[in-house]
């Protein structure tokens, strides 16, 4: 599933009411104890996904169109 772990927003609260308190991963059970942990990882796909994710929600909220 979706990962519903605390997002760095709570650092960004004072600064602005636009905070996303979600991160695009894909997770298994055993991938959520190594969140903010000593052996932390994503995998690449995983990592492209959300990159692409981040890209086409800013590029989107911008009025630019997708390159996809």
């Amino acid at each position: 599933g979706i990962a519903s772990t605390p997002t760095d927003c709570r650092n960004y609260v004072s600064l602005t009411q636009n905070c996303y308190r979600f991160t695009p991963i894909w997770t298994k059970p055993e991938d959520i104890l190594r969140i903010h942990g000593v052996n932390e990882r994503i995998s690449l796909k995983n990592y492209l996904q959300a990159v692409g994710f981040f890209l086409d929600l800013i590029q989107t909220s911008c009025g630019a169109e997708s390159p996809n």
